[in-house]
């Protein structure tokens, strides 16, 4: 993962990655990342695959760092069907 863009694996790679734009409707924790914030919780909320069946899920900050916010070790979040 670490050859790649943010660009790539949110674009081309997403596919492989798994990689999109949460949308909190379809997942288990309907109100996101509101334990974090008003701020925080109207920011766009993204999940890849790190491994397996595990998806990390955050944010980018305004230097375009990817802070990480929940691990969903066994994609509990989102449904996997």
């Amino acid at each position: 993962m670490s050859q790649h863009t943010w660009q790539e694996i949110f674009g081309n790679l997403k596919k492989f990655f798994r990689a999109h734009e949460v949308n909190w409707s379809e997942t288990t924790q309907k109100h996101g990342f509101s334990h974090l914030g008003r701020v925080l919780s109207d920011c766009p909320v993204y999940q890849f695959e790190i491994f397996a069946e595990c998806r990390v899920f955050g944010f980018f900050n305004p230097d375009n760092v990817f802070k990480i916010v929940w691990i969903d070790r066994n994609h509990e979040i989102y449904s996997s069907n």
